[in-house]
C-alpha cells in the first residue's frame, strides 16, 4: 500500500471497520499488529493517534463503537 496516501489508507481502514467485525475487534485489541498483518502502512504519527483512540475506546468500554465515527474525528485529518 505504499503508493496510497495516508488519507486513502485511513479511508480503507474506516471502510473495513464499518463492515468487518473481526477486523474491528482485532484493531481494537492491537492496532499496530493488526495493521501490519493486513499490510496497511501508516506513518508513525497516524498510527500513534489510532493506538490512542483504540486505548480510549477500550478504557471507556466502547468495544464495537470503535468505528467510523470515531475515526472521522478531527485528529485523524491529514
Amino acid at each position: 500500500m505504499s503508493n496510497k496516501t495516508q488519507q486513502a489508507v485511513l479511508q480503507e481502514i474506516v471502510a473495513r471497520v464499518m463492515t468487518d467485525a473481526d477486523f474491528r475487534s482485532r484493531l481494537l485489541s492491537d492496532v499496530g499488529e493488526t495493521l501490519r498483518d493486513e499490510g496497511y502502512a501508516l506513518d508513525e504519527a497516524t498510527l500513534a493517534r489510532l493506538e490512542s483512540q483504540a486505548g480510549e475506546a477500550r478504557n471507556m468500554g466502547m468495544g464495537e463503537r470503535f468505528d467510523a465515527e470515531m475515526l472521522k474525528r478531527p485528529e485523524f485529518s491529514l
